[in-house]
């Protein structure tokens, strides 16, 4: 019996729409928030000092992972034929169950996969622009200022 013989299928109403993309960028940010909490904690710097460094490289992330995101919406067979592309056998049944309608579990768990394949796949992160990660580079961009305050005390005799 082939999975789509029992499968339900069930019309996308607008509202849901809307929720498929809430969900999308949901699970963007809390991938972002990961990594801006570790760096923060890596660099001992304030999480917004590195929102602030990062915020180029977080929108244009978020905007090749939302391209990639409507890619497989509009077309589920994308990720079969990428993989076949790449020389790996997928079968009719595999290609299937990777061609799943989009719903609201697959819409976060998109965001939170598509941002952590360009954050951490060694070829896609040199592909795209990083986050600056090293300890020495968040304290160069950190402007930090001191005051001192002197008090003179009088000199008795």
């Amino acid at each position: 019996m082939q999975m789509a013989d029992t499968a339900h299928v069930e019309a996308i109403h607008y509202h849901h729409i809307g929720w498929i993309w809430v969900l999308f960028v949901s699970g963007m940010l809390i991938h972002w928030l990961g990594q801006v909490w570790r760096l923060s904690q890596d660099s001992k710097t304030q999480m917004k000092t590195v929102v602030q460094v990062n915020w180029v490289p977080m929108l244009y992330r978020s905007f090749a992972c939302g391209l990639v995101f409507a890619g497989i919406w509009q077309h589920p067979q994308m990720i079969a034929s990428l993989l076949r592309f790449f020389g790996h056998p997928v079968s009719a049944d595999e290609a299937e169950v990777l061609a799943w309608p989009m719903n609201n579990v697959l819409a976060g768990a998109y965001g939170f996969g598509l941002d952590s394949l360009w954050g951490y796949v060694p070829w896609l992160k040199s592909q795209m622009l990083g986050f600056v990660t090293s300890t020495t580079e968040v304290k160069k961009t950190t402007v930090l200022s001191q005051t001192t305050q002197v008090t003179q005390t009088p000199i008795q005799p």
